[in-house]
This record gives C-alpha cells, structure tokens and sequence, in this order.
C-alpha cells in the first residue's frame, strides 16, 4: 500500500513540474513576441518595409551582425545588437531580428550622410544617415566603408577626428 502510495505521489510531482515548465516556457515565448511587437511598433518597421521593400537583392557578400540602429531623434531611441545588415548592388539590406521575415533595402541614393568616425582608436565605425521623414541612422563597422566609398558620391561622405564633431552629427 505504500509503494503505490509513493507511485502516486511521484507521478503528482511529474506532472506538477512538466506543467511548471511549460508555464514558463509559454510566458517566455508570449514576453518575446510582445517584445518584438514592440519594437515593430516602436521603430516604424511596417512604414519602413513600404518605403524601402527588399525585391530583387543581390548580396555582395559579408555581413554586420549585431548592429544598432537610431530611429527618431536623439539617442534614447536605439535599437541596439537587433540589427544584420548586408551589403547588396542596390544598397543594404536590413534585416531586424524582431522582424525577420520584412527585411528592408535602404539603396544607395538614399544613404543621405556617412560619418566615418575613428576616435583614440576605440571602436572605430560608421554612421549612416537615411533620407526619411524621421532621423534614421544605422551603425556599421568601419571595414563598411570602402564598400560605401564605391556606391556613396564624396559630397556624402565625412570623417570626424574629434568627440565634439561626433556628437554634432548624432
């Protein structure tokens, strides 16, 4: 009579602990997807992906992973890390983790500005500037640059040697 008793108890506790885990799994995947709603909503995606849709892309090759992206103005409104951006014939092409399947295209004559920024050696980089409505601006390491300097006329491009000049741009 014990044992079974001990049976019992054991099986409570199994199915107990599997439905604890699937608890936390499911409001994992729910605080996920309200995330990734978010920063849809947040940083305009569904306008983006209508004023620079990704048709017909022809990757160079290489890609930025990781990278941030500055929608709206000031600096609060970083994405950082959420961001792969590939180099393409057309411009580059963005894809946010928080929208995988909507990848934009941001072509060539769009990139506005390019600010090539090498400050005491610490992370150099580059900023790009997109032409629309609202400050758009992506970061990209600096080995970006030399596939920028062939597609982006010179009038666009700006290097920046001091941290003052830096935070003017941003």
């Amino acid at each position: 009579m014990a044992g079974e008793y001990d049976i019992l108890l054991t099986s409570r506790f199994i199915v107990t602990a599997i439905l604890a885990v699937l608890v936390v799994v499911s409001f994992g995947i729910g605080f996920l997807c309200s995330l990734h709603a978010l920063l849809r909503y947040q940083t305009g995606w569904k306008a983006l992906t209508q004023r620079f849709p990704a048709m017909n892309v022809h990757k160079l090759g290489g890609s930025y992973k990781r990278r941030t992206g500055f929608f709206g103005s000031g600096h609060r409104n970083g994405v950082n890390g959420m961001f792969l951006i590939e180099p393409a014939l057309e411009g580059f092409l963005v894809t946010a983790s928080f929208a995988r399947r909507s990848p934009i295209l941001i072509p060539w004559p769009a990139i506005r500005d390019v600010v090539e920024a090498n400050i005491f050696e610490l992370q150099p980089g580059v900023l790009l500037t997109v032409d629309y409505e609202t400050p758009l601006k992506f970061s990209l390491p600096a080995d970006a640059s030399t596939v920028i300097r062939e597609n982006v006329t010179e009038q666009r491009l700006h290097k920046v040697v001091s941290v003052s000049e830096l935070v003017k741009t941003a």
